[in-house]
């Protein structure tokens, strides 16, 4: 959450576009080489200036993903 967020900020004297680097681009990365299904609790989409929107735009320029389907629960990038 937010306090672990704040505390490995603080703790590794970084920004959020740098712990978005090094945390969420390779979280992603990873999932992707798994062949792990990417699913969003919220459309992207709707947090434009989000780090949530980021991970989406992330995987349409690196992996070609092109559409959030809403399914169940759950926005599914494909």
């Amino acid at each position: 959450g937010d306090q672990f967020w704040n505390d490995v900020k603080k703790a590794y004297n970084l920004n959020d576009d740098e712990m978005f680097d090094l945390f969420n681009k390779y979280a992603i990365d990873d999932a992707v080489k798994k062949g792990k299904r990417i699913r969003f609790s919220q459309n992207p989409k709707d947090y434009k200036t989000s780090y949530l929107y980021q991970e989406w735009e992330y995987l349409q320029n690196n992996y070609g993903y092109s559409e959030l389907n809403f399914k169940g629960e759950y926005w599914y990038a494909e």
